[in-house]
């Protein structure tokens, strides 16, 4: 079956590795090339995934010390108890009264981004690959269709 993808739907779901049918398939491209987005996202540039990926690992972390900092105090009945003072330090995750675990938090966005050197590959033109985008994003879907919103 042909489509927008040329090539066929398995392509839209499988994008081409190399070497595919291997005992070792590899990545078309180095994780320092490939975008962090679909073309026009953010970080869409030769890459972008590098930046992409330490953006995210960056607010994780960041966030989950922000949930020790205002959910790790607790006083009368177990409730936050938010203590300025301790806003102002750095929360180590053992004095916080909540577990978050950290391996989870670095790879968390590791694991999301993990294939995106293979759904976001450079085209021989220069253009990027069409992702297959098979959720629909709602809103415009409905316009694409001609329905009202």
């Amino acid at each position: 079956m042909t489509n927008r993808y040329g090539r066929g739907l398995k392509v839209g779901i499988f994008p081409p590795v190399i070497d595919e049918d291997s005992p070792c398939p590899k990545q078309p491209q180095p994780h320092s090339s490939a975008p962090g987005s679909s073309f026009g996202g953010h970080h869409s540039y030769p890459g972008g995934l590098a930046v992409h990926a330490s953006n995210n690992e960056s607010a994780d972390v960041r966030l989950a010390n922000e949930y020790r900092q205002i959910y790790g105090r607790t006083g009368a009945n177990q409730l936050p108890v938010i203590d300025r003072d301790w806003l102002k330090q750095t929360t180590n995750a053992a004095e916080s009264a909540i577990f978050i675990d950290q391996d989870i938090i670095v790879a968390a966005p590791l694991w999301h981004d993990w294939a995106k050197t293979v759904v976001f590959q450079w085209n021989a033109d220069g253009s990027e690959f069409k992702e297959l985008n098979f959720g629909g994003t709602g809103v415009t879907e409905r316009l694409r269709s001609g329905g009202r919103l």
